[in-house]
């Protein structure tokens, strides 16, 4: 579906199971809450009601900020729009993002970890060195941030997730020139 920033009026493009969650604008940064599929809208405004233009890419940014997790068919589906239909450089991409992609459980586990003196391993699996040292050394900041952290995960996996991803694809693009 499509979504309005109500503060810009930039058109951003969001999964139909965002509604009613915050998201951020790619434009100017605010946040705002992501409103319902509108079933009325003009056949020119619906999905798949007439050719995809550059405006209907998927924004993986705006995804990540919902703590929904992003799928892998939405990423693939991301890559494909970002490498025009190169089917060996979506193959090499899948491969690789796949063996990087990063878990939420696992992120969860090591979050649990803190309980038991051991705080900061999440933070330092999602890539998050320094605050991953500052975690394990304040036992979590007295463990208030690996409580903040336990409800924020998910949006924490989307955003080193989206990294990875968007680290990946440049790879992939770097390979395909040298060929």
């Amino acid at each position: 579906m499509q979504v309005k920033c109500p503060s810009c009026g930039k058109l951003m493009n969001a999964l139909d199971s965002a509604a009613g969650r915050q998201g951020k604008c790619a434009g100017c940064g605010s946040v705002f809450t992501i409103g319902t599929p509108n079933a009325t809208a003009p056949a020119a405004q619906r999905p798949n009601s007439r050719p995809r233009t550059r405006d209907d890419n998927i924004d993986l940014a705006m995804l990540a900020l919902v703590n929904a997790p992003i799928e892998d068919p939405v990423v693939f589906q991301w890559v494909e729009q970002k490498l025009e239909g190169d089917e060996d450089a979506i193959e090499s991409f899948r491969a690789m993002y796949v063996n990087r992609k990063k878990q939420k459980a696992t992120a969860h586990i090591l979050n649990i970890l803190a309980f038991f003196c051991l705080g900061g391993l999440h933070r330092i699996y999602l890539g998050d060195y320094v605050l991953g040292l500052a975690h394990f050394f304040t036992f979590g900041f007295c463990w208030i941030g690996t409580v903040l952290d336990f409800i924020l995960i998910n949006r924490r996996v989307n955003l080193a997730n989206v990294a990875i991803a968007n680290e990946v694809l440049m790879l992939v693009r770097a390979t395909r020139r040298r060929r």
